[in-house]
Order: structure tokens, then sequence, then C-alpha cells
């Protein structure tokens, strides 16, 4: 039985991390249950520690939690950011991470405006008649938005920091003639 994790909590962002290791590796269609055994057996296998210390982590009734350099080590070695974005909202921010394309600011901005599109549709798809919750978003089309919203996010930050970039080049430019 799964144990309730208080939203919001380090022992839900634990979770979530190991839950999202594990539908990167059994494809979005496993269901939460079998997300969450293959990552905690992925966690266990890349720490180097046995599955009854990874899920003593993932307890929110034990007092262990998960040090910071092994949640860098699992969002590095996983490429995930549930982590991140958990330690940024502590923070009272939030974790924007930079996409890794080019600088090519044509192919940014392109994908930026095929993410709005794809993200627009999802949430309208996530609170019409066929959600799985009807018109109220699951938690899992809920984690689904916050993902790609975020994505769309680092796309466009990386635009604004070619576009800072040009500015201040151009400016020097400009003040050296």
């Amino acid at each position: 039985m799964t144990k309730v994790r208080q939203a919001g909590s380090a022992a839900e962002a634990i979770w979530n991390a190991v839950a999202a290791i594990g539908r990167a590796k059994l494809g979005d269609k496993a269901s939460v249950e079998a997300a969450r055994a293959e990552g905690v057996s992925e966690v266990s296998t890349s720490l180097g520690l046995d599955i009854g210390t990874v899920r003593n982590i993932l307890n929110p009734d034990r007092p262990e939690q998960l040090s910071l350099e092994r949640s860098g080590l699992i969002s590095r070695t996983f490429d995930i950011d549930e982590l991140a974005q958990w330690l940024a909202q502590e923070a009272g921010g939030l974790f924007v991470p930079l996409p890794s394309a080019s600088g090519d600011i044509e192919k940014l901005t392109a994908e930026g405006v095929r993410q709005v599109g794809e993200t627009a549709a999802k949430i309208i798809e996530s609170i019409g008649d066929g959600s799985q919750s009807g018109s109220e978003l699951s938690l899992e089309e809920a984690q689904l938005l916050r993902k790609n919203t975020r994505l769309v996010a680092s796309i466009f930050m990386k635009i604004s920091g070619i576009a800072d970039d040009t500015i201040a080049k151009l400016e020097t430019k400009k003040a050296r003639k």
C-alpha cells in the first residue's frame, strides 16, 4: 500500500522523482505502481543502495531524507527535474530548465510555439468531458501540464537570453562608434 505523502512535501517530491524515473524506463502508459516500483529499482542500482534503504528514503513516516548531493546525482543520472522544482518552490522561486537546443533563435522560437500549441491542446483535453476526472484535472494531468508549461517557459527563457546577449553586443558596438 502506498502511504499518503503531504502535497508539497520533500517526501512527495522524492516520490514523484522516483516515479518519473520508472516512467522513463517503462513508458508513459505504465501504471503508477509499476513506474514507482521500477523507479525504486533504478535508484537502488544507480546509488548502490539496497531496495530497503531506498524505500526508507521514500517513507514519509521515517526521518531519513535524500541528501542534496544524492538528489543532484539522481537528477543528472536520470535527467529529471522534479527535485529541483521542489527545492526552487521551497526557496520561493521557480525552476526553469534551459533547453539543450542550439542558439538558433528560429529553431527555438518554432519549438516554443509548437510547445505552446501542444500544451494548450492538452489543457483543453484535460478539462473536457473525456478527461480522467471530468471538468477538473487529475493529479497525472496536472503533473503533465506543469511539465509541459515549464518546458515552454524554458524555451522562451533561452530565446530571451539570446536576445539579451544580442542587445548587449549591439549596445557595446554602438557605444564604440
